[in-house]
């Protein structure tokens, strides 16, 4: 069954009913399987023959769907009583012939309104009482039939088709503002009405339109926008359906902007598009103890101006089983073009709790910041490192309370403390700490608990390759409980960082074994912030920070990758040479020596020059 001049019927498998028409002409429609009748739709005296039509084609009537009307627009000041009842007529007087003369055998009956009858229009004050009068009548007859599922479906104008169509309207409708109808959406959204249990006998079925004195979607049940920060403005909002929120950013709205400054340029941190898209979806299908974003990619940074304003709009789009998808645009294209983008979907259960850790005091940042961490401000917040390699990262960082927002605009946060969530991701910039590594993207972010005090980071690398880096990062509370999860966070290098003066030491291990990488020397060579080192193939370490001469360093690390001292056959001394073939304009020089690579890297840090050796034998098989 298909709303009548529909492109395409419902597949009869899924129906499994035969379909009698009956209207004022008789019609061809080669996609349904239909018995045409010619009948007057208004008149009581042929309700009987219209009913002896139906059961000569069909003898035990199941179902009725009741399209009929008439719309001859016209003033207000026109409406004479008799054009007013001709066209109620086939909306009411026909209806109750019908249920009248069938009324018995039904156990589904539907009614073809339209959102007139609720909002109104210019011209339409007898089609908006007659479809409001339909509404009523079939109402009544849902209350007094219980076993006959009863609906009324109040659609916009459909596109292509329909009444709308017909009198060459439906582009002055776009113009006031009325999203049209595409025919594939409007029969699955009638098939969803009818498989839904829980649907109420009245459903209004449109495109977004605009709000009007008449006809604004009641917010009881979702949450206010009071307090929230970006949905300063709603051009709209349809709550269960949709939100567009709108908000206006600059360095006074909100001064974080100041802190987080990318190679000087002012970018909205991408936490902080997150709590904007939460806002969205909290007004969308309601507030939600934990939240689950899927696919969240940011595909271009949204820029503020030193002393420009920046407006953001936020769109939330519900989908079925609690989704909502999401995007945030900005002016600066005129809201062309996806900035940020992401499904919320159900939250996913949180992982088992981790074992208890002791926190660290409060105290100063990491000296990090400044050099690797480009953040300042309220965004200092990663207090220790307990563990450090490019690959694998153990730290602590601190989430409390703060000022994020002009006073007169809305403070409530609903994922929590944006740094501390920040911190969470930035804390990992020292695995590579001569790059400027920004997100690009995460496949799933959970957050289950609003963070507060001291927190753990747990980060281990999946994969990488030279400028692009995918990690699995945990924020537990020192209890073991866990905050937030970002699964398949992926960071990319977008150049390098300027480090002015000696290398931290504790960065020197993480940055050899990333530069090994670019090289094409080796793809895994785990060396720690204190110098220690791990692959998956014997490696020979010698660091020092003594002056040593690279050659000598190289001899003694081609010294611990032998078995006592010894490699190729016989013994090594520290006089051997070794001659380097490749030498790099940051203190990296590489050799072949004894069938190993052998590479020696040298650094000023703020403990002095490190000389490291590294000779890397072949992987066991």
């Amino acid at each position: 069954m298909a709303p009548p001049g529909s492109p395409r019927a419902a597949p009869r498998s899924r129906e499994s009913a035969q379909l009698v028409v009956l209207g004022r002409r008789p019609a061809e429609d080669p996609d349904v399987a239909a018995e045409c009748r010619s009948a007057p739709t208004t008149s009581a005296a042929t309700s009987p023959a219209r009913c002896a039509a139906v059961r000569e084609a069909a003898r035990t009537v199941r179902g009725l769907l009741h399209g009929a009307g008439i719309n001859h627009p016209r003033r207000l000041a026109e409406v004479t009583e008799e054009g007013l009842a001709a066209t109620v007529a086939p909306k009411v007087d026909g209806l109750r012939e019908l249920l009248a003369a069938a009324g018995a055998e039904l156990r589904l009956v539907v009614g073809f309104g339209s959102i007139i009858g609720r909002q109104g229009l210019a011209g339409q004050s007898e089609y908006c009482v007659a479809n409001d009068w339909m509404r009523v009548e079939l109402e009544r007859w849902a209350r007094r039939n219980r076993r006959c599922r009863t609906h009324l479906l109040e659609w916009s104008a459909w596109s292509g088709v329909g009444m709308a169509d017909r009198m060459k309207v439906t582009t002055q409708l776009s113009r006031l503002g009325l999203a049209l109808v595409e025919p594939e959406q409007g029969v699955t959204a009638m098939l969803d009405a009818l498989t839904d249990p829980t649907a109420p006998v009245t459903l209004l079925v449109a495109g977004r339109f605009p709000a009007t004195a008449t006809l604004r979607v009641d917010p009881e049940h979702h949450p206010s926008p009071a307090g929230l920060r970006f949905a300063e403005r709603l051009p709209s909002w349809v709550p269960g359906v949709e939100t567009i929120a709108e908000a206006t950013l600059n360095t006074g709205t909100d001064p974080y902007l100041s802190e987080h400054r990318v190679s000087g340029v002012l970018v909205l941190p991408a936490v902080l598009g997150a709590e904007a898209m939460a806002q969205t979806a909290a007004l969308t299908t309601g507030p939600r103890g934990s939240w689950t974003f899927r696919g969240l990619e940011l595909h271009r940074p949204v820029t503020v101006g030193e002393r420009s304003d920046r407006v953001i709009r936020v769109a939330a789009l519900a989908r079925r089983d609690r989704r909502v998808e999401l995007t945030v645009r900005q002016d600066g294209d005129r809201f062309g073009s996806d900035h940020m983008s992401a499904t919320l979907v159900p939250s996913s259960p949180p992982p088992a709790r981790r074992a208890a850790a002791t926190a660290p005091a409060t105290g100063p940042v990491h000296h990090a910041y400044g050099s690797v961490l480009f953040h300042s401000g309220r965004f200092q917040r990663v207090v220790r490192y307990d563990r450090l390699s490019a690959f694998t990262v153990t730290a602590w960082v601190h989430a409390r309370e703060d000022m994020w927002f002009a006073s007169y605009h809305g403070s409530r946060l609903l994922l929590g403390d944006p740094a501390a969530h920040d911190a969470t991701i930035h804390a990992l910039l020292p695995c590579v700490p001569h790059k400027r590594a920004l997100p690009v993207g995460v496949e799933e972010l959970n957050v289950w608990r609003k963070p507060v005090g001291m927190l753990q980071v747990h980060a281990v690398e999946r994969w990488h390759s030279a400028s692009e880096f995918v990690f699995d990062v945990d924020l537990v509370q020192p209890d073991g409980l866990p905050v937030a999860r970002w699964t398949g966070l992926r960071l990319k290098a977008v150049g390098d960082n300027d480090l002015a003066g000696p290398m931290p030491f504790d960065h020197f291990g993480p940055w050899l074994s990333r530069r090994l990488v670019e090289q094409g020397w080796a793809d895994r060579v785990e060396l720690w912030d204190d110098l220690r080192v791990a692959a998956d193939h014997p490696v020979g370490l010698h660091w020092t920070v003594e002056d040593v001469e690279p050659g000598a360093a190289a001899v003694k690390a081609l010294a611990v990758l032998g078995e006592s001292g010894v490699v190729a056959g016989r013994p090594l001394a520290e006089e051997d040479a070794v001659r380097f073939d490749e030498v790099t304009g940051d203190g990296l020089m590489a050799a072949t020596a004894r069938g190993a690579r052998v590479v020696v890297a040298q650094r000023e840090t703020d403990r002095g020059r490190v000389t490291a050796a590294l000779a890397m034998g072949e992987r066991d098989a």
